[in-house]
């Protein structure tokens, strides 16, 4: 190529890498950091997401490109301070202030030097004296949450930045775990040692300390006390309530309901309307039959109750404390405390009963 072509391509290429860079520093403070894919900055930059991939190997990449601009590289800035040369605190204070009101409106980043920069940025935030504390309460205490101490403190480890999305505000406290393709919506809190399975979706849901979201579970309007397990493939909607130590396990369904301490429903349940106390067997394949076609009824079950496999309890009712619902039963009137209760058809066999035969196809009419 010559020395003009390859001048022109060189200048072509910066140009279109300058305008990725606006591009996502308009996004990042539009919509916020984990809001962004690759693809969108591509389309807001009038590119593709291969073009976008062409010039960055990440949006982490990108991001650190950004906060770096304008700065000077990373081993210049530790040169200087291994030197005690004073400008290298100030860029570094330049680059906080500027990533500070950059993303302040979004209330979703930490100062993520030490994070995206690796163990040298980890080197020069130590050696000018700054930790994550003393800079994230700069700017906002919410900002613990997510990234940079995800990177840097393990507060909280993310499988994967690039896939999480964060479409409102999530405050997480130490020690949690989220896994890749997670959503979360509205407002959304995670307390000390909780973890997120894979794409979970998570919307204006609280859990507390120690309890696990197991894969595939969608959350919302939900709370979730401490040591709870949730899931794989659980719905929570609107209204549930579970206290702690509960179990809601694989295709069950709880709604506008309160589930009472070490209750458990592990398999293929619908649960709606319910008062649920403590320490309550909700077996598989049962259901709160909850609406008559017109109006919602509310089931109210007492502690220590034990409901069997592939009951209907048909709402209104109650059902005692420590009582025994016979598996495969149907329930409309209440049922006794400390009591099994059965409703059932009556079991027959049939001696002699053939089970019919196919006929041959040339005998078909």
């Amino acid at each position: 190529m010559a020395p003009r072509s390859r001048e022109i391509s060189d200048a072509v290429r910066e140009a279109s890498r300058a305008r990725v860079l606006d591009a996502a520093r308009e996004l990042f403070a539009e919509r916020g950091y984990f809001a962004c894919r690759v693809a969108d900055i591509g389309r807001h930059a009038g590119m593709s997401a291969g073009n976008v991939y062409w010039h960055f190997e990440s949006k982490e990449a990108i991001l650190r490109a950004i906060l770096v601009d304008g700065f000077g590289s990373l081993e210049t800035m530790t040169a200087e301070v291994a030197a005690e040369y004073g400008p290298a605190r100030r860029k570094l204070e330049i680059l906080v202030d500027r990533t500070l009101a950059l993303y302040d409106h979004n209330k979703e980043f930490a100062v993520i030097l030490g994070g995206l920069m690796g163990e040298g940025g980890r080197q020069l935030v130590r050696s000018l004296g700054f930790d994550m504390e003393e800079i994230g309460g700069r700017y906002h205490a919410n900002l613990r949450r997510v990234f940079g101490e995800a990177r840097s403190e393990g507060v909280v480890t993310l499988a994967d930045p690039d896939r999480i999305d964060i479409r409102g505000a999530l405050a997480c406290g130490a020690d949690v775990i989220i896994d890749v393709g997670c959503v979360f919506e509205g407002t959304v809190r995670l307390a000390d040692g909780v973890a997120i399975g894979a794409n979970c979706v998570l919307k204006n849901v609280t859990v507390e300390a120690g309890s696990q979201i197991l894969p595939f579970s969608h959350l919302e309007g939900a709370t979730i006390g401490a040591n709870c397990r949730v899931g794989p493939y659980a719905r929570l909607r609107p209204g549930a309530a579970l206290a702690d130590d509960v179990h809601i396990g694989n295709f069950v369904e709880v709604k506008a309901s309160t589930i009472g301490r070490g209750s458990k429903a592990n398999h293929l349940a619908y649960v709606g309307d319910t008062t649920m106390g403590a320490g309550v067997n909700f077996g598989a394949g049962a259901i709160t039959a909850n609406y008559d076609g017109a109006n919602k009824h509310r089931t109210v079950i007492e502690d220590d109750a034990s409901i069997g496999s592939n009951c209907v309890l048909v709402a209104p009712v109650t059902i005692g404390r420590g009582a025994t619902i016979g598996g495969g039963s149907t329930i409309a009137k209440k049922a006794p405390a400390e009591t099994l209760t059965v409703s059932r058809a009556k079991q027959i066999s049939l001696p002699g009963w053939k089970r019919p035969v196919k006929q041959p196809k040339s005998q078909k009419g």
